[in-house]
């Protein structure tokens, strides 16, 4: 894992996370971000920068992702943050905030009642909570109502 530089480092899982996490992606320049996903995806495209990160579903591979998370920060070292999603999340969020870099996490929009196991998580953690739905709004304490 060689750094270059990277300004912000989105975080995803594979799946309708990671195709959420596109949408924002085909806007920015290439050269400003990486972008981990955990687990396998079969998204290659030579313009953006994909770093595999360990597959782990709430058992004791986390302890790998979180490893893996302080290792990838460090020699990333990005100024933001963001992430659609699922799991992974959890281990960036938790470094990031030690080691002070800003944290952005975008609810899913098919959370609508109640929010994600992870986003009660990460929202302890996170600079910038985004929700899709007013409902979920009102239940998720700081978040703002994205449109």
């Amino acid at each position: 894992m060689k750094s270059l530089g990277k300004k912000i480092l989105f975080i995803s899982s594979p799946g309708g996370h990671f195709v959420e996490l596109l949408d924002i992606l085909t806007s920015l320049n290439p050269d400003n971000f990486a972008v981990v996903v955990s687990g396998k995806s079969s998204y290659d495209k030579g313009d953006i920068r994909i770093i595999r990160a360990p597959q782990a579903d709430r058992n004791l591979a986390v302890f790998r992702q979180f490893y893996f998370a302080f290792v990838c920060l460090i020699k990333e070292r990005p100024k933001v943050i963001i992430s659609t999603g699922a799991g992974i999340a959890v281990p960036f969020f938790v470094y990031s905030r030690i080691l002070r870099i800003y944290t952005i996490y975008v609810e899913t929009p098919t959370a609508i009642f109640k929010p994600t196991f992870t986003c009660r998580i990460v929202r302890w953690f996170s600079d910038r909570l985004y929700v899709r739905t007013e409902m979920l709004q009102s239940k998720v304490k700081n978040s703002i109502y994205l449109t």
